[in-house]
């Protein structure tokens, strides 16, 4: 049964090997570039494009319900000025007795919770 008995061509193998690296090399600062590009333009076009949406009246519907409520911001803002944080009863800041943010806050990954608070006698 006859076989083939030629030499591989190593030079043809190692030339095509060595034009292909040098091909991608040289393309693939193409290749970056373009996608990027397209990124980008993508992202222009689903991002920074798209309209607010209903933004800019909600604003302005946020900004005339604070100057037209039964304290306007303005006159709020200088009676807080005049007065302090001190001043009018319904801004004065009070200690709080509910120990629920405390509880809440002091959990800790392994630290056993606190026991419940217990309730004051009725009269």
């Amino acid at each position: 049964m006859p076989h083939e008995d030629t030499p591989p061509r190593t030079q043809v193998i190692l030339l095509f090997t060595l034009m292909s690296a040098v091909t991608l090399v040289v393309l693939q600062p193409l290749f970056v570039s373009y996608f990027e590009t397209t990124r980008a333009e993508q992202e222009r076009a689903k991002v920074r494009e798209v309209p607010a949406g209903g933004y800019d009246e909600y604003r302005e519907e946020q900004h005339r319900r604070l100057r037209s409520g039964p304290m306007p911001i303005g006159k709020a803002i200088e009676e807080l000025a005049r007065e302090g944080r001190e001043g009018p009863e319904l801004v004065r800041p009070e200690p709080s007795e509910d120990p629920a943010p405390a509880e809440g806050w002091g959990f800790r990954p392994g630290e056993e919770a606190p026991p419940p608070p217990t309730p004051e006698p009725s009269r």
